[in-house]
Formats: structure tokens, C-alpha cells, sequence
């Protein structure tokens, strides 16, 4: 199989890259191969899955011709691959080495990731486009469900399937009722608490599941990939080869220039 899931969020500040290189590792223990490409400039998902602090070569380096993809390929933990991209998206459309770049990652990936910057703009609609799936990150206040609409209604205007919600730094005390976001969201896959471990593990460059396995947003950001894994298992042979076409016909037709 092969699926592309685009993390959104309608704002910085969300939790969006803490969910991506979470969720990447919990599924590598899942046993797929999993492959995040790295379109924040802080680059925080690849310091974090990969342990890489010095500048690393990027997506840049490879289309300039100074590198070959192996270079720009670090494996981190759970053996998940990382690619930073050190450019935009709309960059990096219709670049020489492109179709090689994604052919490659095809052919060795279960599950592609985008980790793109938050909110809404001509990057996130690329995003939405070549992606087969999209996990939208979002905060229970008024201000976070207001830009997040924004961004789902994008991704249903592009057939891009909304795969689920998270709820990040949820309370009972929230300012947005759980119902009110599903009414308007559909499915939540979690709800991950204010949890002082994830800001310590960041300072650690650690994901919060290996740093702190056993608290409340391990377990919840566990309950979230157990619903992704759920989803990608429900599928019988016919609709799982109908869904690795459009995934790789999805990625290839937006970021590939056509001959």
C-alpha cells in the first residue's frame, strides 16, 4: 500500500509538528515504513525523529545537483526516513528530479507525511492537493476552529479524504464542546491534554511517546494512530490497490511537470 496524509492546523502554534513526528514513530512501530518530508523551516520534525542539530543537507542541495537522494534521506527512530526540504512546496514543483525524488519514496514508503507550515495559503492547497488523505490539528478555542474550517473546506473542494481530527491541549474546561467540534469536523481521533511532558521532551529533541511513554498525551496520541492504523486496515485487497493508485497518481500529477 501506499498513502499520503498532509497534517494540517488553521494556525501556527498548534501542535501540528508535535502530532506529525509523534504519530510517524507510532506508526513505524506499526510495522510500516513510514516517510515525512519536512516543509517547517524550524525543522523541528526532522531534529526530533532523526536527532540531526547541525544545518542538514536538503531538498535544496539535491535539485542544485551538489547531492544525490541519499544524502537528503535520514533515518530516525523507528527507522523513520526524514527528508527536509529547505524549500516551499510551490518551490519545488516541477523541479528537475522530482518524478526520481517521489518514485523513489513510492517505492520504499507505506505512508508519506507532509509536515507543512500552519495555516491557509497557496502552500497548504498544493499540500491538499497532492495528498490522499489530510489529519487536521486544532485547539478547542473559538479563534483555532474558525481557521481550521478554512483549511477542511479546502481539502473538501479538493476531494482530499478528512482522514480525522486531533484536539490538542484539551480540557473539560475547553471553550469549544468536543460535539460541536465533531459536528463540524466529523471524526476526532483524540483528544491530547495540556501535558507538561511534551514541552520537556521537545527541550530533550525527543518525541513525548519515547520520552515519556506512559503519560496522558503518549496514550492519547497512541489512541489517535491506533484509530489511523484501524482505518488503513478496513480496506479488502480491491479498495486498497484503488487507493495506492490514487495516492501516487495524486502526488505524481501535482508536483510533477508533465512531459
Amino acid at each position: 500500500m501506499f498513502e499520503t496524509i498532509v497534517v494540517t492546523s488553521g494556525g501556527n502554534m498548534e501542535g501540528k509538528t508535535t502530532f506529525v513526528m509523534n504519530s510517524a514513530v507510532l506508526l513505524a512501530q506499526n510495522e510500516y515504513e513510514v516517510t515525512v518530508i519536512d516543509f517547517d523551516p524550524s525543522m523541528v520534525s526532522l531534529n526530533n525523529i532523526a536527532q540531526i542539530e547541525d544545518i542538514p543537507l536538503t531538498l535544496n542541495n539535491f535539485f542544485s545537483g551538489e547531492v544525490e537522494i541519499d544524502d537528503v534521506i535520514y533515518s530516525g527512530l523507528a527507522r523513520v526516513k526524514v527528508i527536509p526540504a529547505g524549500m516551499k512546496l510551490k518551490d519545488l514543483r516541477n523541479k528537475e528530479g522530482v518524478k526520481a525524488l517521489f518514485e523513489r519514496i513510492i517505492d520504499e514508503s507505506d505512508i508519506l507525511i507532509f509536515d507543512v507550515p500552519g495555516g491557509f495559503d497557496e502552500e497548504i492547497v498544493i499540500a491538499l492537493s497532492a495528498c490522499n488523505s489530510q489529519i487536521l490539528v486544532l485547539q478547542p478555542r473559538v479563534a483555532s476552529i474558525k481557521n481550521a474550517l478554512a483549511v477542511k473546506m479546502a481539502g473538501d473542494k479538493l476531494n482530499t479524504e478528512m482522514m480525522g481530527v486531533v484536539v490538542n491541549r484539551y480540557s473539560e474546561n475547553s471553550e469549544v464542546e468536543v460535539e460541536d467540534i465533531e459536528a463540524l469536523f466529523g471524526e476526532i481521533l483524540a483528544l491530547v491534554p495540556e501535558d507538561p511532558a511534551v514541552k520537556k521532551a521537545l527541550s530533550y529533541n525527543r518525541p513525548v511517546v519515547v520520552a515519556s511513554p506512559m503519560g496522558e498525551s503518549s496514550s492519547a496520541l497512541k489512541e489517535a494512530v491506533e484509530r489511523i492504523v484501524e482505518k488503513l486496515s478496513n480496506f479488502d485487497e480491491r479498495a486498497m490497490e484503488k487507493r495506492d493508485l490514487i495516492s501516487r497518481k495524486r502526488l505524481l500529477n501535482t508536483l510533477v511537470k508533465r512531459a
